[in-house]
């Protein structure tokens, strides 16, 4: 099964992991079964994206797991930010023939950092999401595990944006049981 992994900074840090430590190749995903492709950019937005053919440049994946949103929050409402994730989704369906794409669920910033509305903007962002994926078969919202709702932001490096070392290792885990429970319906 082919699954590429798409997105900014969160993607481009956990192929760096899957690299680095042997332990978490390919997502610790059977090889035989899982040929997993990273496609990332740090600081990348749904605008940005648009003009990185290379990151876009892949057809017919069984699964496209989607990482974006977070950089582009702070310049537009949660509204527009949906519309632009659900048209790239159909852009991934129809034009790279994914036969199942998986948007993340976008995490919560250090509001020094990102300002005081940011967080209430993650939340519209993820409910409008969610909503706008509840009908289709082959688009799934993916909302993370592994405790990176904690209102203190102990999850977050201390750059106020990044996870840190120990929730890179959750959200690795989060991404793979997205990953697993897409390819479900492939069986």
């Amino acid at each position: 099964m082919n699954v590429v992994i798409l997105g900014h900074s969160f993607i481009r840090r956990l192929r760096e992991l899957t690299e680095q430590e042997s332990a978490f190749h390919n997502l610790r995903l059977s090889k035989e079964q899982f040929k997993i492709t990273f496609r990332a950019k740090g600081g990348l937005t749904l605008e940005k994206l648009k003009s990185k053919n290379e990151l876009l440049a892949f057809h017919s994946p069984d699964i496209v797991f989607l990482q974006i949103g977070g950089n582009d929050l702070g310049n537009i409402s949660p509204f527009v930010l949906v519309q632009r994730i659900l048209e790239l989704v159909n852009a991934l369906l129809l034009v790279n023939k994914a036969k199942s794409v998986i948007i993340g669920q976008l995490f919560w910033r250090d509001p020094r950092v990102s300002g005081k509305t940011y967080n209430d903007k993650v939340i519209g962002a993820n409910q409008l999401l969610a909503q706008g994926t509840k009908t289709s078969r082959r688009i799934t919202f993916w909302q993370h595990r592994g405790g990176f709702w904690k209102r203190d932001l102990s999850f977050l490096k201390k750059d106020g944006v990044h996870l840190n070392p120990t929730a890179q290792r959750k959200y690795l885990q989060s991404v793979k049981a997205a990953i697993l429970t897409a390819s479900k319906q492939f069986n």
